[in-house]
Formats: C-alpha cells, structure tokens, sequence
C-alpha cells in the first residue's frame, strides 16, 4: 500500500496506535476522496464521522468503524470502495473488532432490520448473505451509536436532506432511545429538531419503521444515510426520560456574551427562553437592535433575539458569568446581588480559583460551579463562530438545585451533567484546558498541529496535569483528554492563543498558574507545565514592556 498524502491534521484525529492514520491512507489509496459525497466528498465525511464518535467518547474501535463505515457500500449507498470478498485486507489495518462493525453496518437490510432494532430478540438480516439473526446488545449500541453519527453529519452538511427525512429519524432515535448514548442523543434533538420550531424536542408519528416514504427517503442515491437511535437522557437525579424541556420560561442573564456567552444566549433564546445580555454599551446596542448569530457545525446558522444591558435591573432565574478571568472583578458590577437572591449564577469560567469570590459576593447557596467544553469564537459583537463538534458542560451541586437550569441547557442542545463533587468537575476542565492552552499559545498553533507536530509534548502535559488532578482528589482520564483533542477540527485555537494574538490578557495566572500552585502544594513534578509557564510569562512581559 502506498503513503497517502493524507494531510498532518487529518492524521491528528488517529488513534494513538496510529489505526487511524494507516485507515485514512488505506482509503485515500481506495479513492475516497473522489466520491461525490454531501458536505465535499466521501473521505471528508468519513473523517468527521470519526471525529464525532471520538467527541461522543466512542473506544477506538468503534471510532475506527466510523471512518471506515462506507467501506463495502451500504444499503442505501452503493458505491463500495472495496468489495466484501476483500475484507481481510481492511482487518489487518483497523483490527478484527472495528472490522466487524464496519461489515454489521454495511450488510443491513433496512426495510428487514430496522422495525425490531430495538427489541432484544431483533431480527437483522444481512444483504450480502441472506442470512437472518440476532445481534446482540453491544452489536445494536455500537450499530446505532455509528448510524447516529453518519446521519447527524447528513444533516448538518445537506440542508435539503434534513428537511426531507428530519422529522423521520428523529422520530426512529425516539423510538430507539434505549440504544445509544446521552451524547448521541442530545446531538440528535438538537440538530433534527423541526425545522420550523428550531427549539423544538419532539418527534412526530410519521417515522415508523418500515415505511416505505421513510425507506425510500433514506436509501435514496448520493448518501448512504441508516438508522438513528437513542438512549435516555438521564436529568440532574440520575432518572431516565427526564422531560425534553422545562417546566416553564425562564429569564437567563448573560454577564458576557462573547463567544461562550454569546452561543449559550443564542441556544438558550431559540429554545424558548428569556436572555437577558450583560455587556458594554456598544455590545448591547448591537444585540438589543440585531441579536446574536451563529455559525457552527454542530448546530447549524441561525439567529436569536437577545435582550441587552449594561447592567442587570431585575431579578432572574439564572445568571451565567462568561467573561475572562481576568475581566472578572470589574464584570460583576453588573450584576447586583439583591437580583440573584432567588436565582442561581452559575460561572463557566477558565480556571479553579474563581468560585470563592463570587460565593462572597452573591452568597454560597447562590453559586454553583461550571465548567464549559467548546471552541466557540465572537468574531464581531452579536456574531459567534463555534467550532467544536461538542458543546458540553457540567454542573457542580447537589442534584434538586441544579435539575432544573441542567434541564434548561439540555433542551437547548447541551449536553450537559450534574456531578456532586465540585472539585472532580472544576478539574476535570483544568486538566483538559492547561494543556490545550499552553501549547497552542506557546507555539503558535492551531490544535491540528499541536496534536501531530508536538504530539510528545501534548502527551506529558496531559499526564502532568492528570497527575496533579488526581493529587488534589480529582479523577482523570488522559486517554478521555486526547481523544477530545483528536476531536477538535484541526483549525480549532485556544481562546488564550487568540487572546495572545489580537494583543490582549492573557489568562495565564487563571489556567497555568493554578495548575502550578496546585502542583507545588501537593508536591507533584511538573517540569513541562513550569517551563511554558515560564516562558509564556516572559513574552508577555517582554511584550507588555514594548508597548509601554
């Protein structure tokens, strides 16, 4: 087989045994790229397939069968870009497993498969063979976990196919909840929702499976679109088939709606809610007259009506604090105490040292920690480009406080969880932000070139700030931690990388610092993360000087 030409950030979304980077040359060889495929070409979807199963926390195999999915065609999509009898030759690049998977998709019969897919004595008739049996439990999770993520990139990347069969797979993923993951399925209701309603959750009773308007929809030519399906949501208790929305409208404050703040104002007004946006009087001015508009791959252009303020000036329900750590003291003067007595302010901040202040400020009964998971940029007041195939957040807090504004968020498409153990969640952020942060500032690049060119380094400085997560009682994940970073388009800059770029603070003390404080409190070695630090507080003292 030849040496692909596949490019440094594409082979960043690899596995770390480097499965991924040998599946992409194989499919380059095979001529992927040369099919004519929704959103550019096949390749380019089968790699943000794997991306998004990578974002879902997928185990490698199943992110592997997600790039190599429409290997020996599909029964909606026919071109094969190798033929079954072949199929020894994609086991010895991706692996017995992975290959399996990526057979059990391409051999469905739809019309023969899909009525009973949920049931535990499914009947699954394969194409190629003939032959009908039953898979069992994992099979039908990793089948529609993979279905999902084919259908969703569908979707966000041809318009006109999600206006046709929307309403159908969303209604198939409702009837199919108990199959795939609270990622998968939260992606689901916020990408497939009706169209005309864009805050709405619900399915309607045209899917059923089976049916020949949905069946001729699916496998029509150009896309090889399957089954959707999904699990229950679990709300802030931990109880399946928490309700899609709240109970009632809420009023939300925004105290800095930049590109976080901005893209949870937009979601949370599209889905229904009253946003009320905290910023200076030019920002407001242009929200109050224009809203907010959104560009992203994950929830598709759209514009929301936002109110806007210099200040807050009556009570809300909840208040969420987006602005920069180091813009911190002097943002909370918008926000006076008294007009969040009865509410909840909830910080998605950077860094673990901010919730103290503002529990002095607003009271500990009023302040639950967050922590957001995005790439989400304001490329103009009221404009936000969001670039991660994710938005997720987490919650810290007793569950009956935090059920409802966990609700709220999960409605409007986040995914969003409820930890109990504040600092588990604080660092779980930390541990993934310092990394992403410090090596993208430091050397000016963008993560699709950090995860390959500086892959080594990204490596230690996970384990570096594992370590230190762990040592503060925290739990870690580095595997977790880098297959998020596999996940990020490649394009994708730490919001401390574009601070450092347009000439402004940096959150270095917010992000690096406390890693460093906490390494050195705990006795943990940390000699990567000093020495970035490091040299990262010398360029901006050097550049500070100039300017003076």
């Amino acid at each position: 087989m030849s040496t692909s030409p596949v490019a440094d950030d594409e082979r960043g979304t690899a596995d770390r045994d480097d499965r991924a980077v040998r599946a992409a040359a194989l499919l380059h060889d095979l001529g992927a790229a040369a099919v004519d495929h929704p959103g550019g070409n096949l390749s380019a979807h089968l790699e943000r397939v794997h991306r998004l199963l990578a974002a879902w926390g997928a185990r490698p195999e199943l992110r592997l069968a997600g790039l190599c999915h429409a290997c020996y065609g599909t029964d909606g999509f026919p071109t094969a870009l190798l033929p079954v009898e072949r199929r020894s030759e994609l086991a010895s690049v991706i692996g017995a497993e992975a290959e399996n998977l990526v057979y059990l998709y391409a051999s469905c019969d739809r019309n023969a498969s899909y009525p009973t897919l949920a049931d535990p004595d499914a009947a699954f008739r394969d194409r190629f063979t003939g032959r009908t049996f039953t898979p069992d439990a994992a099979q039908r999770r990793d089948f529609a976990e993979l279905s999902a993520a084919n259908e969703l990139d569908l979707a966000r990347t041809d318009p006109a196919f999600r206006a046709a069969v929307g309403p159908d797979l969303l209604a198939l993923f409702t009837r199919l909840r108990s199959l795939l993951s609270p990622a998968a399925w939260t992606a689901c209701q916020a990408v497939l929702a009706d169209p005309s309603r864009p805050g709405a959750v619900t399915a309607d009773s045209r899917g059923v499976p089976g049916s020949p308007g949905l069946a001729d929809a699916l496998g029509r030519p150009g896309s090889h679109s399957g089954l959707a399906g999904a699990r229950d949501l679990p709300d802030a208790q931990g109880t399946p088939g928490a309700p899609a929305t709240p109970g009632r409208r809420r009023t939300v404050a925004v105290l800095g709606p930049g590109g976080v703040g901005g893209l949870l104002a937009a979601l949370l007004s599209r889905a229904g809610h009253r946003v009320v946006c905290l910023a200076g009087e030019t920002t407001a001015h242009t929200l109050r007259q224009d809203g907010i508009r959104v560009h992203s791959a994950q929830f598709g252009e759209f514009a929301a009506p936002v109110e806007a303020d210099t200040e807050l000036r009556e009570p809300v329900d909840l208040c969420l604090v987006t602005v920069k750590q180091t813009s911190l003291a002097a943002a909370l003067e918008r926000v006076p105490p008294g007009l969040v007595a009865d509410g909840l302010v909830v910080p998605l901040l950077n860094g673990i040292e901010h919730v103290p202040e503002l529990r002095r400020r607003f009271g500990a009964q009023r302040v639950a920690a967050g922590v957001v998971r995005v790439e989400s940029t304001r490329v103009a007041p009221g404009v936000v480009e969001h670039g991660s195939p994710f938005t997720e957040i987490d919650l810290a807090g007793p569950s009956e406080l935090l059920a409802a504004p966990a609700g709220m968020l999960r409605a409007a498409g986040v995914q969003t969880r409820v930890i109990a153990d504040e600092s588990s969640a604080l660092w779980a952020k930390l541990a993934f932000l310092a990394p992403f942060a410090l090596l993208t500032t430091r050397y000016a690049l963008t993560i699709g070139r950090v995860r390959t060119d500086r892959r080594a380094e990204l490596t230690a400085l996970v384990e570096e700030a594992a370590a230190v997560s762990r040592a503060c009682g925290a739990p870690a994940d580095p595997e977790r931690t880098m297959a998020l970073y596999d996940a990020f388009p490649a394009g994708a800059k730490s919001s401390m990388q574009r601070d450092a770029e347009a000439g402004r603070p940096l959150e270095l003390d917010a992000v690096g610092g406390a890693l460093l404080r906490s390494a050195a409190r705990y006795g943990v070695a940390v000699p990567l993360a000093t020495r970035l630090v490091a040299e990262l507080t010398a360029a901006t003292e050097a550049r500070a000087a100039k300017t003076a």
